[in-house]
């Protein structure tokens, strides 16, 4: 299941376009899939709130003609139907920096709420790989096309660790993020997942579970969804695990093969984009039919140009936000945009 050429976005999905505009996963194992190679004991929390708004029809007039309406309300990171897919043809545009946040060294791993309005990300303010020490940081910005200010540690940075790859619910109150000691260099096994919490978007993050190995947590479809995440493992695979009110249930299944890790998944469950090793210079994209199959034919989506990872994409699939390779240990947040 790996890289078959390299392809615009626009070619990856047009080839399924009907598959990716309906139906949603929320399932986690399934009969048959494989456990990953290093199937790691997680517990889970998920996004919660967000809303796909309601379609409504017109009214017919004329003679005898009787008013009607279409279109059905539904929910999204709420454990309802997903939204609709408006931007599933079209390549992506040229990727802009993300205004507010970007450093000399590595700011990366970004993640917000369904508003685009928080966001949480992972930054190091050195260029040593030998002293990582990297901490989440929080910021927040007016509208979308403004630039993000403010940017703050989280409370719950810890001296002497590594703090990476946070994922942020839709309401801004629950956190997932993978952590290890100071000398790790994000990719060896004593990574762990990890929840925090908070009552209002005002307050500090609380640490609140600490669950088994894994890392680059991602949240798809509510308290009842599903928790994408990659092996704690040197080259690991993506798994996947049903949520139960927020609690993983079953067995972890892969649904990517090594290596490959920082699952971004569309709120359908049907497209896949990740970083794949062991250089991490490409960002990938792959489909499936279906919320329990694994994810397959594995392309490279050519104009994400210096793609490092993936980080975060919209509930209409129109932006998505990656890491850019700038030189040497400088990683940026940057987002491209396509158009319906």
């Amino acid at each position: 299941m790996g890289p078959k050429g390299k392809t615009v976005l626009g070619a990856l999905v047009a080839m399924s376009h009907s598959m990716v505009g309906c139906g949603s996963s929320q399932a986690g194992g399934t009969p048959g899939a494989s456990a990953g190679s290093a199937g790691a004991s997680v517990g889970g929390s998920a996004d919660s709130g967000g809303s796909s708004a309601a379609g409504s029809g017109g009214t017919a007039t004329g003679s005898g003609g009787a008013s009607g309406t279409s279109g059905a309300s539904g929910t999204s990171n709420t454990g309802g139907s997903s939204p609709t897919q408006t931007c599933t043809t079209q390549p992506f545009e040229p990727a802009v920096p993300v205004s507010g946040l970007n450093t000399a060294y590595r700011d990366a791993a970004a993640r917000l709420t369904a508003d685009e309005l928080t966001i949480v990300f992972y930054a190091r303010l050195s260029d040593s790989d030998a002293i990582p020490d990297g901490d989440l940081y929080i910021a927040d910005r007016q509208s979308v096309t403004a630039a993000f200010s403010g940017a703050t540690p989280l409370a719950l940075n810890q001296e002497g660790t590594d703090e990476l790859r946070p994922w942020i619910s839709d309401d801004g109150l629950t956190l997932l993020y993978d952590v290890g000691d100071a000398q790790d260099t994000g990719s060896s096994t004593d990574r762990t997942l990890r929840r925090a919490t908070r009552s209002t978007r005002q307050d500090d993050f609380v640490l609140v579970d600490d669950f088994g190995a894994g890392e680059a947590p991602f949240v798809v479809g509510g308290p009842n969804g599903t928790l994408y995440y990659a092996a704690a493992v040197v080259n690991g695979a993506i798994l996947q695990v049903s949520l139960s009110a927020w609690v993983p249930t079953g067995d972890p299944v892969t649904v990517m093969s090594s290596p490959s890790e920082r699952p971004v998944v569309t709120r359908d469950g049907l497209t896949l984009y990740f970083a794949m090793g062991p250089n991490y210079t490409e960002i990938y994209g792959a489909q499936r039919t279906d919320g329990l199959s694994p994810f397959d034919g594995a392309m490279i989506v050519s104009e994400l140009v210096d793609g490092y990872a993936p980080s975060w994409i919209s509930a209409d699939g129109c932006r998505l936000y990656y890491d850019k390779n700038m030189g040497g240990e400088d990683l940026d947040i940057v987002m491209a945009q396509r158009t319906p």
